[in-house]
């Protein structure tokens, strides 16, 4: 598999996982999800909430959250996010090591 091909599936398991992870937040704790910005996966949100979410989901702050079910899904996409984070990161490397040699 080509490294595209890798970030293009990443990206799409990604966006399913944030849509399914904030729909039941919508759904399952109204007051958290408006807290947050009213955070839309569609359009696109503004930096403050963007970066909101990312510091939300990637601290683990939905570790509070009263319904297990969206913390285990919370907790599966924090580490689909740092995985993300550093498969980038790598690839980004590779990229200019590649032009480096």
């Amino acid at each position: 598999m080509s490294p595209p091909t890798i970030i293009i599936g990443l990206a799409i398991i990604g966006i399913a996982l944030h849509m399914l992870f904030f729909y039941r937040l919508r759904r399952d704790c109204h007051q958290e999800w408006v807290r947050l910005g009213s955070p839309n996966p569609f359009l696109p949100n503004d930096a403050r909430t963007g970066w909101k979410i990312t510091k939300y989901v990637l601290t683990g702050c939905f570790e509070q959250l009263p319904n297990k079910k969206l913390v285990t899904l919370g907790r599966l996409l924090r580490y689909y996010e740092w995985f993300y984070l550093l498969a980038f990161l790598m690839f980004t490397l590779l990229f200019f090591y590649s032009l480096a040699s």
